[in-house]
């Protein structure tokens, strides 16, 4: 079993960890500086509307279903086909989306 090199006969110099320390202490009086200047995200409604697209923009929530393969492969081909012909890029997620909401009148 090999062992560990010897860096005690390199030249360089190891860095001082307080410089770096010291640094994050400049970074967050900058911030406590700045924070008059900026707004709140906190005050931005999550399910805002997009004027020039018209999209309803509301938060996604992950799922995972379990398809027949013919499915997959139909699913992503027409992603494929979207895109292609579009020129923007189109997801397989846009397109269940897009069904679910035409099957339950959403």
């Amino acid at each position: 079993m090999r062992r560990k090199p010897d860096l005690s006969k390199l030249n360089y110099h190891l860095k001082d960890p307080n410089v770096f320390l010291d640094g994050a202490k400049a970074d967050s009086a900058e911030k406590q500086n700045d924070t008059g200047n900026q707004t709140l995200t906190s005050d931005v409604n999550i399910n805002t509307v997009d004027v020039s697209n018209k999209i309803a923009k509301q938060p996604k929530e992950q799922k995972a279903y379990r398809l027949p393969l013919d499915l997959i492969i139909a699913l992503r081909r027409e992603a494929y086909e979207r895109t292609m012909r579009s020129g923007y890029r189109v997801t397989e997620t846009e397109l269940v989306e897009e069904a679910l909401k035409s099957y339950l009148g959403i």
